[in-house]
């Protein structure tokens, strides 16, 4: 583990994450020959009007093998439109306005580029909508072999 923790700083980016079909978990790749400390992932998602809680769970994994789950604490209910939003750190107070969600990753999770980050959401429906998906992150580039 050692050798994935970078010596030096690396630049803070924002990577965005390609909207999926309506009724689908969001998955986004990391770019080729890079390493990320997460510091935030946040997403959108309107819910619609099927009467049942949805729960929300962040995954960070390779194929089919999941490294990182990291649930939300609250559930989403029916016909509302919400901020998803997982940090890094301590915890996090709830953003005012709307209705924000708020789950928190470890400090210094660092992942290479073989990684995957995806939504896995309990009950999620057919007309249920991921959007304006985007991670806040540290990035360093990996040089060539």
């Amino acid at each position: 583990m050692a050798e994935m923790i970078p010596a030096d700083q690396g630049r803070i980016i924002t990577h965005v994450i390609p909207k999926p079909s309506i009724g689908v978990d969001f998955s986004g790749a990391m770019p080729v020959r890079t390493r990320w400390r997460i510091i935030a992932v946040i997403a959108w998602l309107t819910t619609d009007a099927t009467a049942v809680d949805r729960h929300a769970t962040l995954r960070i994994g390779l194929g089919a093998d999941t490294y990182v789950a990291i649930p939300l604490r609250q559930v989403m209910t029916a016909s509302n439109a919400y901020t998803v939003c997982w940090f890094s750190g301590a915890d996090v107070p709830p953003i005012t306005g709307g209705l924000t969600l708020v789950g928190n990753l470890p400090e210094k999770l660092l992942i290479n580029n073989e990684m995957v980050i995806f939504s896995d959401t309990d009950n999620l429906e057919t007309m249920d909508e991921w959007d304006e998906i985007f991670v806040l992150a540290e990035e360093w580039i990996e040089p060539l072999a």
